[in-house]
């Protein structure tokens, strides 16, 4: 991640630095975004106070500190600039977080919690009324602990494109085993999962059988019927068994609809009756900060995972009047079914792998920032195929479900 962090910024400077100087300079921010277009609220360091539009347009923003968060539109795999402005910010209208000392919500969820154990005690998906997340659920356990005791909670932010609570949890086991550590769960506006940010601060000792031995977070299903649907690379299908391995995204599915759980890196699950169990913490795991999400599924799981954890990287420059493509695909796909799995320069071309994450055919348009003179079809080796028609400046293929393919094209 370090390293790829590092190759944004580089590319960012290096775009920046081949614009154009017409006049006086603009305090701004460009954002490379590694993810398919989506509507981000985006972090700004050190930006407190200050208004910012795109492309002429003022951007809803709110404080978080010393920081300024701004909802903006990132284009696919591209670059977004904004810029400071002295205009004042526009109301923020429509659908909105609102905060209590108990409660999350918006226009996709209802979050409440249970302020002396700091567990949530309900999760209604709003567009039809149903429990996602039924009492005790997000409780904190190790081997033989007691329930988890709220020892702190507070508004840590609120509203009205993000709120969040902070709780200070403790639990312990009879032998004097403590385990402490600062839980905050955010909800953003047109966002249907709720995002939880965990530091644990200690935690005893744990060792052996990793999937009974560790520290994890529980979430209870409200229905006994419920079905887990696990992730495999960009494949989601049904899982039988109680012990799961599930990068990014695992999905329960009742017969009043799916939940979506999604995770950055803490991959692993046991299913135990009516609950899951999230692992954080085993034997020899160094980690101590995670980050995971729960809400109510979208068509495409995978792709709404994606969505939630693909970075966008932010660099403050200084724009300049006649700076074009402020905001620019750097490849599009042409559907919003279809993830990027690599881009690289291969012997003077470009080579794209894509993958369809949906379980049905799907049309593929691919385009770049250059025009594309001719295109093929290659193996996942490299060994060529057949040629592929180019129209209008795209790429236009056909994916089966789950379909990973390569082209490679020269521009």
């Amino acid at each position: 991640m370090e390293e790829g962090h590092t190759r944004a910024r580089e590319r960012i400077s290096t775009r920046l630095s081949g614009t154009s100087a017409s006049a006086e300079g603009k305090t701004g921010y460009c954002m490379y975004n590694y993810a398919q277009a989506r509507l981000k609220l985006v972090r700004l360091p050190e930006a407190a106070g200050r208004n910012f539009e795109q492309t002429g347009q003022l951007l809803f923003a709110q404080d978080d500190g010393p920081d300024r968060l701004v909802s903006v539109t990132l284009p696919a795999y591209g670059y977004a600039l904004v810029t400071e402005t002295q205009s004042g910010v526009s109301d923020v209208t429509g659908e909105t977080v609102t905060v209590a000392d108990d409660c999350l919500e918006n226009q996709f969820l209802r979050l409440e919690f249970d302020l002396q154990s700091g567990t949530l005690r309900r999760a209604i998906d709003k567009t039809n009324g149903r429990d996602l997340l039924t009492a005790n659920s997000h409780a904190f356990y190790f081997p033989q602990s007691s329930r988890q005791v709220c020892r702190q909670s507070r508004i840590r932010l609120q509203g009205p494109l993000r709120g969040s609570i902070a709780f200070n949890i403790e639990l312990a086991d009879d032998s004097g085993n403590r385990c402490t550590m600062e839980t905050v769960v955010s909800l953003d506006a047109n966002q249907a999962v709720a995002t939880f940010a965990t530091k644990v601060l200690e935690v005893p000792g744990l060792e052996g059988n990793q999937w009974s031995n560790h520290l994890g977070v529980q979430f209870q299903f409200p229905d006994a019927g419920t079905e887990i649907l696990a992730s495999h690379f960009n494949v989601l299908e049904p899982f039988f068994h109680n012990q799961i391995f599930s990068p990014n995204v695992l999905v329960t599915r009742s017969e009043a609809g799916d939940t979506v759980f999604l995770n950055e890196g803490n991959q692993f699950y046991v299913r135990d009756g009516q609950s899951l169990r999230h692992i954080m913490i085993m034997e020899n795991e160094p980690l101590r900060e995670f980050r995971y999400a729960v809400g109510a599924a979208k068509n495409n799981p995978i792709m709404q995972s994606l969505k939630w954890s693909q970075p966008c990287f932010v660099q403050k420059t200084e724009t300049r009047n006649g700076l074009e493509h402020a905001n620019q695909s750097l490849i599009d796909l042409g559907n919003e079914n279809i993830e990027l799995l690599s881009c690289r320069y291969d012997q003077g071309a470009l080579l794209v792998r894509l993958a369809n994450t949906a379980g049905v055919p799907v049309k593929a348009a691919l385009s770049v920032f250059q025009p594309v003179t001719s295109a093929s079809m290659t193996g996942l080796d490299g060994k060529p195929g057949r040629s592929l028609k180019v129209s209008d400046g795209r790429i236009k293929l056909n994916l089966r479900p789950w379909d990973i393919r390569q082209v490679r094209m020269t521009l």
